[in-house]
């Protein structure tokens, strides 16, 4: 289950990162900000991506990264939530709603991670006898 939620991260931050660096012009104009920075921020995702299915193919480090991966995830949807509440003004509705609907996608991928490894966490301990 946690490779299959890994795996559904590395998709979707795979797909978004490609977007944005292809269309990182349009993405800046929806957001006021430069397109080095709507660069910046796609590569990030594609180089996230590469950790990610590092950790699909690696158990240790999925089991070593997993709660960091959940922290960052958590950590893009706070922060972004509150730059839409600061910045709301330089942004396009179109940008304001791809923010929300990214921040809900991102949401439901920290939230199934997180159970995913608790429950195989949990698994573990129980197989060891603990």
């Amino acid at each position: 289950m946690l490779n299959k939620a890994l795996l559904a991260n590395a998709v979707f931050s795979s797909t978004s990162g490609i977007t944005i660096v292809l269309f990182r012009q349009w993405f800046g104009s929806q957001f006021s900000a430069p397109e080095w920075l709507m660069l910046a921020i796609g590569v990030g995702l594609l180089l996230f991506t590469v950790q990610l299915l590092a950790m699909t193919k690696v158990k240790v480090l999925a089991e070593k990264l997993t709660l960091s991966v959940v922290f960052s995830d958590v950590a893009w949807v706070l922060i972004t939530c509150v730059l839409l509440f600061l910045l709301n003004d330089k942004m396009t509705n179109v940008g304001a709603v791809m923010i929300l609907v990214v921040n809900l996608v991102v949401s439901l991928l920290a939230w199934t991670q997180y159970t995913a490894f608790k429950k195989e966490r949990s698994d573990l301990l129980a197989s060891d006898g603990i």
